[in-house]
């Protein structure tokens, strides 16, 4: 990613601008993609079976290389693929009372001595 900087002075009424140019090391810009429980799978065997580098497997799922450590790290300390945590689904609709179209229909219906608008 390059970055401007621009800077302006005045010499003698006339205005200068110099623009530098900086490229900026070791931070990623990628967006990075959240694994499934198969990719953890596949980063696992990869870097534990066929030895590749962590750097080259996480270029390749698009995740940080410290990630893929920590997931190596998990499995030869327990032996087990690593399971991710998967947060809770949606939580099911309100269970609504059987008599709720009923009542509702109640609430629509004026009282008795009222007059509706």
């Amino acid at each position: 990613m390059l970055t401007h900087y621009y800077i302006s002075f005045s010499v003698s009424g006339a205005v200068c601008v110099i623009c530098q140019t900086f490229r900026l090391y070791g931070i990623r810009h990628e967006r990075l993609m959240k694994l499934s429980q198969g990719d953890v799978e596949k980063i696992v065997v990869r870097v534990v079976d066929y030895g590749l580098s962590t750097a080259f497997v996480a270029r390749q799922f698009g995740v940080t290389r410290r990630r893929v450590q920590q997931l190596v790290k998990h499995c030869l300390e327990t032996c087990e693929v690593p399971v991710l945590w998967q947060r809770d689904r949606r939580k099911p609709y309100a269970r609504y009372p059987d008599d709720l179209k009923g009542w509702v229909l109640s609430l629509e219906t004026p009282a008795e001595g009222s007059t509706p608008n």
